[in-house]
């Protein structure tokens, strides 16, 4: 019986990196749900990016791309916000 596996989701996004090489990647979880990464430079945080279902475009309240939410049992990165 293992505790992380239920909690590994919430783990990840709230973990921080401080690598500055560290490339982050779309990941869509157990439920086919996407969720989407991106690197700020600025304070080195690796910031989780919430999908605008309406709009289909991932936002976090900060920042937001243009890349359209296409990511079910998929990974490929997004390019930096800048």
């Amino acid at each position: 019986f293992s505790k992380q596996s239920s909690r590994a989701v919430g783990q990840i996004a709230t973990r921080q990196y401080s690598d500055s090489e560290f490339k982050c990647s779309r990941k869509c979880d157990v439920n086919e749900e996407c969720a989407a990464w991106n690197y700020r430079q600025q304070d080195k945080e690796c910031f989780l990016l919430k999908v605008l279902e309406n709009e289909g475009f991932v936002n976090d309240k900060r920042y937001s791309t243009g890349i359209p939410v296409e990511c079910i049992n998929q990974r490929y990165q997004l390019d930096q916000v800048t």
